[in-house]
């Protein structure tokens, strides 16, 4: 199964995540939200390839690594192409080449409006969510990094 494709996506939203299946760029096949990596877990979504260096301004202020565990990185790519797909996988390879890494993302391709809403987000902008395994958004916040936010997210992944 190519890394990214989902399996099933619950077309309702009441404040919860719906459930879907992904596949880590590490082959590890993920069952959300029953297999996050942490009882509260950051789960950032990006919905643009321009989304890429507010990532990675999140990843960089949160001190995500591939050595934390409470994290996962999932790009949504409406692109259903197979071949595409491969060749974006590939490229996402490339530019993570540790196994740690790689472990944290977890591409989903398809429809980007229904993947917005199924993780009850606007789709235009990044998301973080705070996720309990039970699927429970405790914490969600959009847009470009700022200290408020972060100190959100914080407060609801320690369970305050």
């Amino acid at each position: 199964m190519p890394a990214g494709l989902v399996l099933a996506v619950s077309s309702s939203w009441a404040g919860d995540l719906a459930p879907l299946s992904v596949r880590t760029l590490g082959g590890t096949s993920l069952s959300l939200p029953r297999d996050l990596p942490a009882p509260h877990t950051l789960v950032l979504l990006a919905f643009r390839h321009a989304d890429q260096a507010g990532l990675a301004q999140w990843e960089a202020s949160l001190g995500l690594s591939g050595n934390r565990q409470d994290w996962l990185e999932i790009p949504v790519v409406g692109v259903s192409n197979p071949i595409i797909r491969s060749m974006i996988v590939s490229g996402m390879k490339g530019k993570h080449p540790s196994a740690a890494e790689r472990n944290h993302l977890a591409p989903l391709f398809g429809d980007s409006e229904a993947f917005a809403r199924a993780f009850g987000t606007s789709g235009t902008q990044i998301a973080v969510l705070v996720v309990d395994r039970e699927g429970h958004v405790l914490a969600h916040v959009e847009g470009a990094y700022e200290a408020t936010k972060a100190h959100i997210l914080n407060e609801a992944l320690i369970g305050q």
